[in-house]
């Protein structure tokens, strides 16, 4: 399904949408409907009706659909269909763990080969991230978040490390979404970042592990409450 029913009328699970190749704007539209919980985990992608909605033929939205399974977002299940790919805790633990291997290095690689230009970058992607805890705004939060830790890995210098966190980068930022979603204080992940930052600032290798491992802390609890192989069918809550 891909539209929600309120009193009798059919509501669109998409925002008003921009101009730009009609693909990139099913792509857009429909990722950011994963990751914002609009389209849940398991959920069947009905296409007629998704091309209805985006006002698009089906086949910039098949193009569409294939970049996003390659992003691991939807997978393709025998007689059923398209569906958005499910999501485990175990699932979501490989990718913290995953993430958490690449970016201590990334950044071990960003204290060597960074610059203040990269920090007031980090800096100004920080302003954003308390703008958005400021608003309440959730998919805002999770953009900037997610751009962060792009950046700290492009600021790396380290192309094939980048290379691979592109890889990822989609399914990773899913769970993001997922730990912001639960997240009851905002706040409290703005100032991790900017203690990072700080960390960066003081090229102090172990002070700046230090504040790092403190990230994915709460992201274990909520691993903890759904059971090591129970599916998240529900990226809204909190």
């Amino acid at each position: 399904m891909s539209t929600r029913t309120n009193g009798g009328t059919v509501e669109s699970v998409f925002s008003e949408l921009q101009a730009a190749p009609l693909s990139e704007v099913a792509l857009t539209a429909i990722r950011d409907a994963i990751m914002e919980g609009r389209l849940a985990p398991g959920e069947a992608i009905n296409q007629v009706e998704l091309a209805r909605q985006l006002g698009i033929s089906r086949s910039p939205l098949r193009e569409a659909l294939r970049q996003l399974e390659k992003e691991g977002l939807v997978s393709h299940v025998p007689y059923r269909g398209t569906i958005v790919a499910p999501l485990t805790a175990r699932h979501v633990a490989e990718l913290q763990s995953l993430r958490r291997l690449l970016e201590g290095f990334a950044l071990e690689q960003l204290l060597q080969n960074g610059d203040d230009a990269d920090l007031e970058a980090l800096e100004q992607l920080i302003r954003q991230m308390e703008r958005a805890a400021q608003e309440q705004n959730v998919a805002e939060l999770t953009k900037a978040d997610a751009a962060f830790h792009d950046s700290v890995f492009r600021m790396s210098r380290h192309d094939l490390l980048y290379s691979v966190w592109q890889i990822h980068l989609q399914q990773l930022r899913r769970v993001l979404a997922l730990r912001n979603r639960l997240n009851p204080d905002p706040h409290s992940l703005v100032a991790l970042h900017a203690e990072l930052v700080q960390a960066l600032r003081s090229r102090d290798r172990e002070r700046v592990m230090r504040c790092y491992e403190a990230h994915g802390a709460d992201l274990a609890l909520v691993l903890e409450h759904f059971g090591s192989d129970a599916m998240v069918t529900d990226l809204s809550a909190g």
